[in-house]
């Protein structure tokens, strides 16, 4: 899958988060990974030339939000989430935003919240999502 990464001082870092080259850029070309001015908007789509270097830039880790409702649930707690999520319009924001929750100073808030809500401290929090709700 592409990942555009907004650097937040102008840049944005694109790249395959498989381990693929990515095509397009100015120049148009096949590139592991590439850099550039956030207003320039570039569009990049994956190939199927795998990256020959082992560097690929790691990117906020990406939490599945079907994975986080299967582990709440065989934690037992999927009801006090669900509740929880439609009760807090600033947690909404993140969940619907997409199928996957990334990892940035955002969720670091809400994970704050959440653990207070659910009654889990946030080594407790964070150690779930990372244990069961990574996308592969």
């Amino acid at each position: 899958m592409i990942i555009q990464e907004n650097l937040g001082n102008g840049l944005v870092r694109t790249y395959s988060n498989l381990g693929f080259k990515i095509h397009g850029g100015y120049p148009e070309g096949d590139y592991d990974y590439s850099y550039d001015p956030a207003e320039a908007n570039r569009v990049f789509t994956e190939t199927d030339i795998p990256v020959e270097s082992t560097y690929v830039p790691e990117g906020p880790k990406q939490y599945s939000k079907v994975k986080i409702l299967l582990a709440a649930q065989d934690a037992g707690f999927v009801e006090n989430l669900i509740s929880f999520i439609e009760s807090n319009k600033r947690i909404q924001y993140i969940w619907n935003a997409s199928n996957v929750i990334e990892d940035n100073e955002l969720l670091s808030e809400y994970i704050s919240v959440i653990s207070d809500a659910l009654g889990k401290t946030e080594s407790e929090i964070r150690s779930f999502l990372d244990e069961n709700c990574i996308v592969d």
